[in-house]
């Protein structure tokens, strides 16, 4: 398995690509999962940062939604438009698997993978988990 340098996504021994973020692995060593596993979890976690700019975002979006839901009740058409405007920003902001974020670079809530990937990925970790198992390698 290669973990990415980028992102430290897992991937497989074959993979020229990281599946995540496409940052190449050509120059990355293959080790075993236990050796992957075992680095992350030595590996101290970054503290999350909390950005302006994608706060300020948020919060017009929260603004124009509920403003539009209070107008489209008073007076119809203002308040619809404002709707129609605030939740794509809020959408925006959480993006629907959560990889999408005003901030280039950062994430808010999500793997960025959509769950059937990361549903291949896990089955085929439980599958060489097995298949070491198997062979009596710890």
């Amino acid at each position: 398995m290669k973990k990415c340098p980028s992102c430290d996504a897992i991937n497989q021994d074959y993979d020229y690509d990281c599946g995540l973020c496409g940052a190449t692995l050509s120059g990355i060593v293959s080790k075993s999962l236990e050796a992957i596993e075992a680095e992350t979890l030595a590996k101290p976690r970054p503290k999350s940062e909390i950005h302006i700019g994608s706060l300020a975002v948020l919060a017009t979006g929260l603004a124009a939604t509920g403003a539009g839901l209070y107008l489209f009740l008073a007076s119809g058409p203002i308040g619809l438009l404002l709707l129609l405007i605030g939740v794509p920003i809020i959408a925006y902001v959480f993006g629907i698997d959560g990889s999408a974020s005003p901030v280039p670079g950062k994430k808010w809530g999500g793997s960025g993978k959509s769950a059937a990937v990361r549903r291949e990925i896990e089955e085929n970790i439980a599958w060489e988990r097995q298949k070491k198992g198997e062979k009596g390698i710890r």
